[in-house]
């Protein structure tokens, strides 16, 4: 680790905003100590007082308190009713959007089928999201960052997946690919590229720390593994607990996608997924919610571009059915007059 010499502050009060912008990006779990010299895997920010702003009144205050082992719960209440914004991840589906809470610390699970269009409608969140000015890490073990790219730029476009990929595209869809490349910010989605050991939960964590980033995407939870090589039940239990924990310390939410093995619902006449179906007990997401495509299993279906979803578990207890329409990877708000979409 290279060693870290902090920069020298004279004025009391600039050296507690430096300290409260260090914890505030940095996080808790790093016991700043200013003034002496210390070992961090991070980098420090750079701090410039004259342009500096606090977020709203009240802000240094509370993160000088929450540096300490117990909070007043009043003091927690007030921080919560100055922040101007709660709800922190949006899916950009209305029908969800207004009565799904994701807000920080929050985990919440969508799950379905192979086929069922998790991965879709992980980016298309992740796309709307970015585009609010919030900074997403998009950790994916099943597909190359390329791949990712690639689609998330389709989405962004609106050109079909396999003219982009095959290059047939007309003269103003190349211009159009191009303005989505030149207009998308470098720092908006981050992807988890894949390296040796990356399945492993500690470096996932170690990722998700040493980048100070608004929203988190894992696709798929599944795919996590341990150090401690625990059985199935044992294993997502643990992974699921890390992960729950470590969005209560960065406060931040995260999006996860769980697989649900298909072979006993096909055995079903409705094949609309239940919360049954999961093979684990899952008590750590505040929000679960369930994907269903009738085409999946009826390709003459009349539904074929309708994505049902069960939110199945609410963090604030109002479970309910809603729907988007997907056309091409991209999705969209539902509307039941002409079933056609509203872009997210």
């Amino acid at each position: 680790m290279k060693r870290i010499e902090y920069v020298e502050i004279t004025n009391e009060s600039e050296e507690v905003a430096y300290e409260a912008i260090l914890i505030n990006q940095i996080r808790p779990k790093y016991n700043v100590q200013f003034k002496d010299e210390g070992d961090f895997n991070v980098k420090i920010p750079e701090f410039n007082w004259d342009i500096f702003e606090w977020e709203y009144n009240g802000q240094l205050d509370w993160l000088k308190k929450k540096k300490m082992g117990v909070i007043n719960a009043k003091d927690v209440m007030v921080n919560c009713m100055s922040q101007s914004e709660q709800q922190i991840a949006l899916t950009g589906i209305i029908d969800v959007d207004s009565r799904v809470i994701m807000i920080k610390q929050s985990l919440t699970l969508i799950a379905g089928v192979s086929g069922s269009g998790k991965t879709d409608y992980l980016l298309n969140i992740a796309k709307h999201n970015a585009a609010k000015g919030k900074r997403v890490l998009f950790i994916n073990f099943k597909n190359a960052v390329e791949e990712l790219s690639v689609r998330l730029l389709s989405i962004d476009s609106h050109i079909s997946l396999q003219k982009i990929v095959q290059r047939q595209m007309t003269d103003s869809e190349w211009e159009k690919v191009i303005k989505c490349i030149e207009n998308r910010n470098s720092d908006e989605i981050l992807f988890y590229n894949a390296n040796q050991n990356y399945l492993e939960i500690k470096n996932i964590m170690s990722e998700i720390m040493s980048n100070s980033v608004d929203l988190v995407i894992i696709d798929d939870i599944q795919m996590i593994e341990d150090e401690g090589n625990r059985f199935a039940k044992e294993r997502m239990d643990y992974v699921l607990k890390n992960i729950r924990t470590i969005a209560g310390q960065l406060s931040v939410p995260i999006i996860g996608a769980y697989c649900i093995p298909g072979k006993e619902i096909e055995k079903r006449a409705d094949r609309r997924p239940l919360l049954s179906d999961l093979e684990y007990k899952l008590t750590y997401p505040d929000n679960i919610l369930l994907l269903y495509r009738d085409w999946l299993y009826n390709m003459e279906s009349e539904k074929k571009n309708i994505e049902e979803i069960f939110i199945a578990k609410n963090m604030i207890g109002d479970t309910y059915h809603a729907k988007m329409i997907v056309t091409g990877g991209v999705c969209a708000n539902f509307q039941d007059d002409t079933k056609s979409g509203i872009p997210c």
